[in-house]
């Protein structure tokens, strides 16, 4: 019962509660003005008038009147803290409660008005920060156009980078914008994304079922992986289609920028992701990501970043960020003389002196915090300012404060630590076993002190007050009792998360790995590898590595099941890295390592596994690691030895290294082997009548069986390999299948089939959210472009290419196409000591070689390109291999031979091309069209006399390159048509028409290629 005319507060029995009279004061006042809630500055005008006091100074007589009604921070029945806003009185009062308590009267606006340091809507302490804030309230003032905006706070710790972050938020809440926070933890122990799951649990938790469904319908195959209890919105969710690492991660940032786009329609949106210097490296690809797509939207997107604390990897991600045109940095450096006797304003009783002024400004630099905290213990001293002995360091003002607290509080405190900057208050009860109300009572004298606060809009979390205080009651922890309380913790979240460990996996993989340095590492060891693979579920490839490699360095060689558990360990590793987009050298090391280790202990399909991710199987579905035209006989050494410890039985893991060794094989002449392997593996699948195993064995023949004259064969694999994939839904697989047919198609002549497949390709692409990634048709389009003399389109590509492309080895597909576009733009002599460079380089891929003697011939180089068919013609040019670029080869030495009149070439080289003379020339592996054969036939037919022959060549490469839609190559083939009918009647007309419409479609298309074989034709 309170009784306003005594100022008394009676029990039930009616003896007196000892209540201090402030809050014996603020107990009345909120009761009286419970119909709204109290601001603080209310509160402070209220209570001290005039006398300046700190903030403390108010939670500790919340705190006493809370005491006093059985209340607690926690718990909130009585006084409840609204963040940012005040308290208000929320518990039902009884008629007999509230004795002689007179209507409150409306309050006086005069009597609330803020201290002049602060604005009505300025978190306390915020001081000398006005350019700051103004450039903020710009960027939110921009979102009114439909555009966003990126601003990236930086400064030391403690600058005041949060609150900042706050007084924007209350700006924007003011605006009626929506503010979605995410906090990066200073610990491994946080889930991959987790800010933006934050951000995402944020934006969707207040919304309705039917609004969920209308914003994420679509997107929640991919949202689950960052958010699960999405699915609970969403009843009738189909999971994420089967497909690579790569476009599975670009589809799940793709889904989360939608998202925040399409919830921006209803109004803008303030992202606010703080700390992002403790950000896991997967959480900065996708601020990436996003800085690319959401200024498109109405979204302000802020972050905080230490200046001190920038990794690699957060400074790669902050030169893409602050590189658009949309963003901005605002920095925070120390405040003025000025602003530090502000700030003392606001935290002492009273008005600071000159001297302590200058003593706080020299030592602390002006940093906020800090001279907050010094402004603390001057305020808790009870001698005056001059005898307080000032710190010389500013982290130990921290300890200073620290040290006025009880040792039970204490204690409490180093559990909240090692949980972390954010802990739940059921965690810290777990591990601390301290009973509810004890810990409730420990956590408001924490909170009384401002050495952590309770996040009121995340029920039941708590925060240090700064991350420099956690810091310091971490770091002043001796190793043992560190490692016993992280281990306490570890076992407490182990056992509550029994049945669903993945939801905290990463925590407890990182308080065992803490607690393992005292030599225990069995846990460890076993929930570091979990994490791995639940991150690399998730696609935060970069953290999933990150696991596998802390984990490793718990785990020695020591005896055969270490050895196995290490290698097991280094795949996981391996397809990490890889998925991660890691360098090759390094990802292939990690599967020879466990390759190693595998064959070492004797485990044969730990080995198989090893050996052929080591090959380029694996989560990206086959990657080919060697350099094209080259030998790996380590990998060929580590596949034989694979096949050797399977035995001879049938087995998925045969079939797949049977496979592989055969695509190995590509480059070393044994083709028999190389065929009879590659039959062996899909025999073996069939047998197995294992779909999957199948699919890969019949995709991974089209990379080891090239040669021309398998196009049939090939074809028909790949007829079934599209309908198998169909048939089992295997989408992914089909997605290759379709791109491999529509080359395949290609070269037999049938480009209605070729764009059939790509369209198919295509759709299947959009399904899987590759489409924006798909660069094999982005190789068939060029293709397409380049036949049809659209030469800009390739150059821009190319410029393109060069900017992405790894510069770990030499990009020989973007190599064919500049030297292709340099032939057509009619300046073959540059492209003479590139293409002499890859054919020293490349040996094994005669094509380069065949292209340099082509090259010679077309700029006159007559006695070097006549010496070079010399020396290949022997055995018939026997040193051109069955492979993909056979035709191509041959092609290039007949254009040759041809232009510098070879007639012993000539005769070889037709006779050899002549059963391949309804086929097309494709340069590579989905490189340039140069054409029909006929073209080549038509030539060398002509060099041999031999005109009948050469005039029906030349009129069915006409017909298949108009049907080809390669309106280039068909002018090349008139050009050469109109050479042999000018020798065979001079000034022929239709020669002239020929050469006329040539020369048309060079100068048209810039072909000039077409306008330099013209001009040998005709007289100057």
């Amino acid at each position: 019962m309170l009784d306003s005319g005594a100022l008394e507060l009676r029990q039930d029995r009616g003896t007196p509660a000892e209540i201090p009279p402030l809050a014996f004061d603020l107990l009345l006042y909120l009761i009286r003005h419970r119909d709204r809630i109290v601001s603080k500055d209310e509160l402070f005008q209220t209570l001290w008038g005039d006398v300046v006091v700190s903030e403390n100074s108010l939670s500790q007589s919340v705190w006493a009147a809370r005491r006093a009604v059985h209340d607690t921070g926690g718990a909130q029945r009585v006084i409840k803290n609204i963040r940012g806003r005040g308290y208000r009185f929320v518990a039902e009062l009884e008629p007999a409660m509230l004795e002689r308590a007179p209507t409150p009267p409306p309050p006086e606006p005069s009597v609330f008005v803020a201290k002049p340091s602060l604005s009505p809507s300025s978190p306390r302490g915020l001081v000398g920060r006005s350019s700051q804030q103004a450039r903020l309230r710009r960027a939110l003032d921009a979102l009114g156009t439909g555009e966003g905006h990126i601003c990236v706070l930086s400064g030391e710790p403690g600058s005041g980078k949060s609150l900042l972050l706050q007084w924007l938020a209350r700006q924007a809440e003011e605006a009626s914008v929506r503010v979605l926070q995410g906090f990066c933890h200073d610990d491994a122990g946080a889930p991959p994304f987790w800010p933006w799951q934050q951000v995402v649990r944020r934006l969707v938790g207040p919304l309705s079922s039917e609004r969920v469904v209308e914003l994420a319908g679509d997107l929640g195959g991919e949202l689950r992986k960052l958010v699960p209890e999405i699915e609970e919105c969403l009843p009738d969710l189909k999971p994420a289609p089967e497909r690579a690492t790569l476009e599975d991660r670009f589809r799940l940032f793709d889904a989360v920028c939608e998202l925040l786009a399409r919830a921006s329609a209803d109004g803008p949106l303030v992202v606010v992701l703080e700390d992002l210097h403790w950000a896991d490296e997967a959480s900065l690809r996708l601020l990436e990501f996003a800085t690319r797509t959401l200024p498109r939207s109405p979204v302000l997107l802020l972050a905080s970043v230490r200046r001190q604390e920038v990794s690699p990897a957060l400074r790669t991600a902050l030169d893409t960020v602050l590189g658009r045109s949309s963003a901005e940095l605002v920095e925070l450096d120390g405040l003025d003389r000025a602003g530090v006797a502000e700030l003392l304003g606001v935290v002492l009783p009273r008005t600071p002196a000159d001297d302590l002024v200058e003593r706080v400004t020299r030592l602390t630099g002006g940093n906020p915090f800090f001279v907050t905290q010094l402004g603390g213990l001057v305020a808790a001293s009870r001698d005056c300012e001059q005898s307080v002995e000032m710190p010389r360091e500013a982290a130990s003002v921290v300890r200073r404060r620290l040290s006025h607290l009880p040792e039970e509080v204490m204690e409490m405190l180093r559990y909240a630590s090692v949980l972390g900057n954010d802990f739940h208050i059921a965690d810290l009860r777990r591990a601390s076993e301290l009973p509810a109300d004890e810990l409730l009572g420990l956590l408001e004298q924490a909170s009384h002190s401002r050495i952590v606060e309770d996040l009121v809009d995340a029920h039941g979390v708590y925060r240090f007050g700064h991350p420099t205080i956690r810091e310091a009651i971490h770091d002043d922890l001796a190793p043992t009792q560190r490692h016993s309380l992280h281990r306490r913790v570890a076992d407490s979240l182990a056992e509550a998360y029994a049945d669903d460990v993945q939801a905290r996996v990463d925590e407890i993989a990182l308080h065992y790995f803490e607690a393992a340095l005292d030599g225990d590492t069995e846990d460890a060891v076993r929930f570091g590898e979990l994490a791995g693979q639940g991150a690399f579920q998730a696609t935060a490839y970069e953290e999933s590595a990150a696991h596998y490699r802390r984990t490793l360095g718990l785990v020695t060689a020591s005896d055969q099941a270490a050895q196995r558990l290490r290698a097991r360990l280094l795949i996981g590793l391996g397809d990490a890295l890889l998925a991660a987009e890691s360098p090759m050298q390094e990802v292939r090391a990690r599967f020879a390592e466990a390759a190693e280790l595998a064959s070492r202990v004797g485990e044969a399909e730990l080995l198989a596994e090893a050996a052929t991710r080591h090959a380029g199987r694996g989560a990206l579905r086959f990657i080919v690691y060697r350099e094209a035209g080259t030998i790996d006989s380590a990998e060929i050494e580590l596949l034989e030895r694979a096949l050797t410890a399977l035995g001879e039985e049938d087995s998925a893991q045969r079939a797949l290294v049977c496979a592989w060794l055969a695509c190995s094989h590509y480059n070393t002449g044994h083709d028999e082997r190389r065929h009879s392997l590659s039959q062996e593996a899909i025999a073996i699948a069939r047998r197995l009548g294992d779909a999957r195993v199948l699919a890969e064995t019949l995709l991974a023949r089209q990379n080891s069986v090239r040669g021309p004259g398998e196009l049939e064969e090939r074809l028909e694999l790949q007829t079934e390999l599209v309908a198998l994939t169909g048939r089992k839904g295997l989408r992914a697989l089909q997605l290759d299948a379709y791109h491999v047919r529509a080359w395949t198609r290609l070269e037999s002549g049938d480009l209605t089939g070729a764009v059939a497949d790509q369209q198919s390709a295509r759709r299947i692409a959009e399904e899987l959210g590759e489409a924006k990634r798909d660069h094999r048709r982005a190789s068939f389009h060029l293709m397409q472009e380049a036949a049809a003399g659209r030469l800009d389109e390739v150059e821009r590509w190319l410029e393109r290419r060069r900017d992405a492309y790894p510069s770990e080895r030499p990009d020989q597909a973007a190599a064919i196409r500049q030297f292709t576009l340099l032939t057509l733009r009619g300046r073959t002599e540059e492209l003479l000591p590139g293409l002499t460079s890859y054919a020293e380089r490349f040996p094994i891929p005669v094509a380069w070689r065949a292209g340099l003697v082509a090259s010679h011939a077309l700029v006159g180089q007559v006695e070097e390109a006549r010496a070079e068919l010399e020396r290949m013609r022997p055995g018939d040019f026997a040193c051109i291999p069955d492979d993909h670029n056979w035709i191509s080869s041959h092609a290039f030495l007949a254009d040759a031979a041809f232009l510098v009149g070879d007639r012993v070439s000539a005769a070889v080289l037709y006779d050899k091309l002549l059963p391949f003379a309804g086929r097309v020339i494709v340069v590579g592996i989905g490189g340039p069209c140069n054409g029909s054969v006929e073209r080549i036939l038509g030539e060398l037919a002509f060099a041999l006399g031999r005109y009948v022959d050469a005039e029906g060549h030349f009129t069915s490469a006409a017909e298949i390159n108009r049907g080809l839609l390669n309106p280039v190559w068909a002018a090349v083939t008139e050009l050469h048509h109109a050479r042999m009918l000018l020798e065979l009647e001079p000034g022929s007309p239709r020669a002239a028409d020929m050469i006329a419409r040539a020369r048309s479609f060079g100068q048209e298309r810039g072909v000039f290629l077409l306008t330099q074989l013209a001009d040998t034709l005709e007289p100057a």
